[in-house]
């Protein structure tokens, strides 16, 4: 009889512990269909992916900071969004000096920033995740340039 329950033990705790990745993965396609979503109205407008897109979870009214290396004078897009269970995710964008560039604190999950590089150098992203119905909620953002350069 022990040893009967000791492999259906295991086989519970392994199915438990890959239920959180598994909703991860459900979350992160979720957030990928809208990137590609969003991203072929920024395309249409003329700019491009310029890297890879940044992920990360956040509870409600929490908020994570990202940096992204931007070009004086270059013409950028930053577009975040959130799972099913978040209405409300905000964007601030820093430049190097630590003065705040632009922000889109509207409320709604689809926060874009279009803008102008002033200056080179290391800029700092604020994602806040304004309303989260169930934590921890999930998030995304891609950094667009525009085609041709500047």
């Amino acid at each position: 009889m022990k040893t009967a329950l000791v492999p259906a033990l295991l086989a519970a705790a392994a199915l438990a512990a890959a239920l959180p990745a598994t909703a991860q993965n459900t979350y992160q396609q979720q957030i990928r269909s809208q990137l590609m979503r969003h991203s072929e109205r920024v395309r249409g407008i003329g700019y491009s992916a310029d890297r890879e897109a940044v992920f990360g979870s956040l509870n409600d009214d929490a908020n994570d900071q990202k940096t992204a290396m931007l070009a004086a004078g270059g013409r950028y897009v930053i577009i975040a969004v959130c799972d099913e269970d978040c209405s409300d995710i905000d964007l601030r964008l820093f430049a190097p000096d630590g003065t705040k560039i632009i922000e889109d604190i509207e409320t709604d999950d689809y926060p874009t920033l279009q803008f102008t590089a002033p200056l080179t150098g290391t800029y700092r992203l604020s994602v806040e995740m304004a309303t989260c119905r169930q934590n921890p909620c999930y998030w995304g953002l891609q950094v667009y340039a525009a085609s041709g350069g500047k």
